[in-house]
């Protein structure tokens, strides 16, 4: 998928129309194109535990997404928040091991 051209300019036009591999190959290729989460909204790197982290926003609420070891897991598990909240859904990760989500490592 192509970046939209208004707004955010890493997420796809319509991220809900997006299936999950398809938002994972986008993140694979967004953590290609850069060495760090600088332009990502949402994914920065957390000193203390060495990895990389992802959160949103909820109804004012703010939703840590997990911790990951590379910044591709972090990327797509914003990115699926960010078509969770599009199709009017909590971007709470499911629990542990849901096929769709990156492992947290």
């Amino acid at each position: 998928p192509k970046p939209s051209a208004v707004g955010h300019p890493l997420l796809p036009a319509s991220v809900e129309t997006f299936s999950a591999q398809q938002l994972a190959e986008h993140a694979r290729r967004i953590a290609g194109e850069r060495p760090t989460a600088e332009g990502v909204n949402g994914v920065y790197w957390l000193k203390e535990n060495q990895k990389w982290a992802a959160q949103c926003y909820y109804k004012a609420e703010q939703i840590h997404l997990g911790s990951y070891a590379s910044l591709a897991d972090a990327i797509e598990r914003r990115l699926l928040a960010e078509k969770h909240l599009a199709e009017g859904k909590h971007p709470k990760p499911p629990e542990v091991g849901h096929p769709l989500l990156p492992a947290a490592i």
